[in-house]
Formats: C-alpha cells, sequence, structure tokens
C-alpha cells in the first residue's frame, strides 16, 4: 500500500516505527489505525486517501525490478540517500512490475535485462508503444555484460545497459540523469 519493499517494513517495525502484531505462525500483522498513522506521520499518500491523485496522474520514481530482493532493496535504499521524497518501488517479478507501472506511472524503470521469462527488447517495445507508459526511461542491468543482449536491448529502447558489478553510484547517477531528462 505504501509502495515500498517488505524488508523495508520489517525494518520500521524492528526499529519500533511502524507498531504491529506477530500471528501464532510468526508473521507480523499491522493494524489500519497504525497504518493510517506511520502514513501520515511519514507523508505517505494512502490508495483512496483524500485529495489523492487518481492513479494515472501520479507520475515520477523509479521501479526497480529484478529478481534478488536483495539487489532490489539495495537499489532502493541509495537511490533513497540523495533524495528521501524520491519514490521508489521494488518488484522480483514481471507480473508485479506490470501492476506497480499501472499504479504508480514511474519515471525511470531500472530491470535485470537477463531475469528468466524478461525478453529486454518485447519488454521495451511494449512500454514504449502504450500511450501511457511511452516516456519511461529504461535502464537495464545484467550480471555480467553480455554484447549480444546488452545491444538487443539498447536497441530495443533501453537508454542505459550496465553491469551490476560496475559501481552502484554510477548507475544512481545515471537514473538521477534520466530523472531530470524525464521532467
Amino acid at each position: 500500500m505504501l509502495g515500498v519493499s517488505a524488508p523495508s517494513v520489517v525494518n520500521w517495525i524492528d526499529a519500533g516505527r511502524l507498531d504491529a502484531h506477530r500471528t501464532p505462525g510468526g508473521h507480523r500483522r499491522i493494524s489500519r489505525s497504525s497504518l493510517h498513522r506511520f502514513a501520515t506521520e511519514n507523508q505517505y499518500p494512502l490508495p483512496g486517501a483524500a485529495g489523492e491523485a487518481p492513479a494515472r496522474a501520479r507520475h515520477g520514481g523509479v521501479l526497480v525490478l529484478d529478481p534478488e530482493p536483495d539487489f532490489a532493496a539495495l537499489v532502493h535504499e541509495l537511490l533513497g540517500v540523495e533524495d528521501a521524497e524520491l519514490p521508489v518501488w521494488t518488484a522480483t517479478d514481471l507480473l508485479s512490475a506490470g501492476l506497480l507501472i499501472g499504479r504508480h506511472g514511474p519515471t525511470v524503470v531500472v530491470a535485470d535485462i537477463a531475469m528468466p521469462g524478461l525478453d529486454p527488447v518485447a519488454f521495451a517495445r511494449r512500454l514504449l508503444a502504450d500511450p501511457e507508459t511511452r516516456d519511461i526511461r529504461l535502464v537495464g542491468l545484467t550480471a555480467c555484460i553480455d554484447p549480444p543482449l546488452s545491444r538487443r536491448a539498447s536497441e530495443g529502447g533501453f537508454a542505459v545497459v550496465k553491469s551490476k558489478a560496475d559501481d552502484l553510484q554510477t548507475l544512481v547517477a545515471d537514473v538521477r540523469r534520466l530523472l531530470s531528462d524525464g521532467s
């Protein structure tokens, strides 16, 4: 509901910033009142809240699509270091990514172009062909640079293609540049 990763919510609970209780099975549960209080105090808009813009009117931010939740969370945290107000969402699968793109309209999508089930060219072409998503800027990542895959991704519409092994600060700089180009 807040557009953040599950590890972020767990960290907030463990730090005492967000009230929750545990079920007998060990799962955390958050009451509506606790969530509303936390969202209000930290300026997170809740779906259906008064004054919230319609879903397609909200644009901006970054979606990180990576099958490795820890890597996605790391990129999420690095992007938030310079700008805590920047909306960043994470997804570990294509279905979740599609839902987040439809709901939030991110300006930049950072995607692991070698993830199972992802054809980077088809992914880019589908996003860039739709009037609702054609302005999204795409950043492709791979565990190691595969020149044919990188070339296909670039030709397909990815603005930047780089290795996950590169300095992540350059990734953040690339994303920042694309965000400012897209505004």
